[in-house]
């Protein structure tokens, strides 16, 4: 199999290498007359032959830039930044290596400075790279003041349902990632998390239908990279954003994020807190039919459910420069975020007649608090001057939930009169610990081709009770049905390699990543229920291939295809086999027989 793989990937390479050259990319460095970077300097590319196809792109903060493709010709490279002279230097490009890197530019500044200057520029709402869609929070005012889980709403191809399930492109099983690291959230507890999370302190959101190897391989949809935003200039600065939004209820999400930054070192902390309040109006019904398809009965239920729930959110990091090419870092991040509902439930029950039979008031309030604490150290390590590095990263990260239960239920006859009453107490507490370790390897084997190789692995332990009790006449029992208490441990080994290559306006990316994974669960049962205990083991092989051809020099027509395999692991809640209600009449449940897809 290995000599087949081996094979194969041999003979894709030698394929990319056979591909004519499209175009030229020129690279270089700005920098001013005391070799300090230049960021934001003009870079114009002009065809002497063609000055109306001139390309324009600007230096990043370290005051490097990238600009192509270009065909080949005669071009003036052209340099442009307040208070500097302007700069100009001839360029040919005819054969060789497409792409081609000036020496470090130096600015000179000039005598005459401006009083004032205003800039402005536009960053497009949607990017599209190879292996994923970029999307500019900031770009779109109408984020502004929002949380993350809002900014997804907008974002193309992503949906959100009434109960806060994220949807990439019609299907569930998305995997949410922070800053290249997973959640290890779904369901409601990803519902809180996004809601608390301020997009005044979201950089981007990358979008991955079909995520390159060196992302984990679960999430039947795809991946949602949520990178969160950093300052790096030299000195202290910081910004506050207080926002307010009011509709039927109202919700606020305020933030502060305060940088000092100086050569060997940097200090920062990001806070972010709010409330937030909101309303679902349901309407179910159900008709129950006999063998020969006549309504025997009917069930019409209305739940008005408010919710609420505030959000107080911290990251305090520190970074520290060993020298030009070596950084080590550390940080600690918590969340707290206590809510609730308040549901108010009428259920109105009919014959075959469509007269009603019965009706049941519900009266169901839910308090809840999720906690989350994360700690992270890394080593960056830059290898040479075209991109390689070496990164070390070590997590440790708890999630505490806690929800508090009361349904209060009132049963009446056809006349009005009350029949029955009783009430269920829940207590649902839960704990999560993960503990991850990995290693990622990027090296650059020349200016148009990439390798990527790299190690991880990853612990979780998983620890819920559900504790619940009923009364009825005013005594209360210990509620066995719906009692019990799950663990679950899972240990996640993988491997990973990819390979980029650019032929011009064709970019190709071919990866190989392998996972190992033993989970075990066990339901302690009660005096009713018996345990259940299970445990597996398996491991997958999880190819990628991406293709993308720019069929004009500005990237307004771009073709791609992409290859994947992915795999979607059942989350520990729907592996318990007990059941925990939402309402009197609906349940949910897990089954412990549930094999990955």
């Amino acid at each position: 199999m290995l000599k087949k793989m081996t094979g194969l990937f041999i003979i894709v390479f030698m394929a990319f290498s056979g591909f004519a050259q499209t175009g030229y990319t020129i690279k270089g460095k700005v920098l001013n007359e005391n070799n300090v970077p230049l960021d934001l300097v003009s870079v114009t590319m002009v065809n002497n032959l063609e000055p109306e196809s001139a390309q324009t792109k600007y230096t990043d903060v370290d005051g490097s830039f990238e600009i192509g493709p270009l065909k080949a010709g005669k071009y003036t490279l052209m340099l442009r930044n307040l208070g500097f002279e302007p700069y100009q230097q001839e360029l040919s490009l005819e054969g060789g290596n497409p792409v081609i890197e000036v020496t470090n530019i130096n600015l000179v500044q000039n005598a005459k400075l401006l009083k004032e200057v205003t800039i402005t520029s536009k960053v497009p709402f949607v990017e599209r790279k190879l292996d994923r869609t970029i999307i500019n929070v900031d770009a779109l005012i109408s984020n502004a003041g929002s949380n993350v889980l809002d900014a997804l709403e907008r974002a193309p191809g992503v949906s959100v349902d009434q109960n806060g399930g994220i949807k990439l492109k019609g299907r569930g099983g998305v995997s949410v990632f922070i800053d290249d690291k997973p959640s290890y959230l779904s369901g409601s507890e990803m519902e809180s998390y996004l809601k608390s999370l301020s997009t005044d302190n979201i950089k981007r959101i990358e979008i991955m239908t079909n995520p390159p190897a060196k992302y984990e391989a679960a999430g039947n949809s795809g991946v949602i990279n949520i990178i969160t935003k950093r300052n790096k200039g030299l000195g202290v600065n910081g910004n506050a954003v207080l926002s307010f939004q009011q509709g039927q209820y109202s919700r606020s999400n305020n933030s502060l994020n305060i940088n000092s930054n100086t050569k060997k070192f940097s200090l920062y902390a990001n806070l972010s807190g709010g409330f937030r309040n909101s309303f679902q109006d349901l309407n179910i019904n159900r008709y129950y039919k006999n063998a020969d398809e006549i309504r025997t009965s009917s069930f019409s239920q209305n739940s008005y459910i408010v919710q609420d729930g505030k959000s107080a959110n911290a990251k305090i990091g520190a970074d520290y420069y060993l020298n030009e090419s070596t950084t080590i870092g550390a940080s600690i991040k918590g969340l707290s975020s206590p809510g609730g509902n308040q549901t108010d439930n009428v259920a109105i029950i009919r014959g075959a007649n469509g007269i009603e039979s019965s009706r049941v008031k519900a009266d169901n309030n839910t308090r809840s608090s999720f906690d989350n604490l994360a700690y992270n150290a890394y080593y960056r390590r830059q290898l040479d001057s075209l991109g390689s590095n070496l990164i070390f990263d070590a997590d440790y990260v708890t999630y505490r939930t806690n929800g508090d239960q009361k349904f209060k239920n009132f049963v009446s006859d056809s006349s009005g009169l009350q029949t029955y009453q009783d009430q269920v107490n829940g207590k649902l507490p839960s704990d999560i610990k993960i503990f991850a370790m990995k290693g990622d390897f990027t090296k650059m084997l020349n200016q148009s081709t990439k390798l990527e190789a790299g190690l991880k692995t990853a612990y979780s332990n998983t620890d819920n009770q559900a504790i619940y009790s009923t009364t009825i006449d005013g005594v209360t029992q210990p509620n066995y049905d719906l009692s019990n208490a799950f663990t679950y441990k899972e240990w996640i080994h993988a491997a990973y390699f990819s390979l980029t290559k650019s032929f011009g306006n064709f970019d190709v990316q071919a990866g190989l990543r392998a996972e190992r994974t033993v989970l075990e669960g066990n339901q302690l049962g009660n005096i009713l229920k018996p345990d259940t205990l299970f445990n597996r083991a398996y491991i997958n092989l999880f190819p990628t291939f991406f293709a993308s051809w720019k069929a004009d020099g500005n990237g307004f027509n771009i073709f791609s295809f992409s290859f994947g395999r992915r795999i979607d692991r059942p989350y520990f809640q729907d592996l318990n086999p007990f059941v925990s209600p939402l309402d009197k009449f609906t349940f949910y449940g897990g089954n412990p027989g549930l094999l990955p897809t």
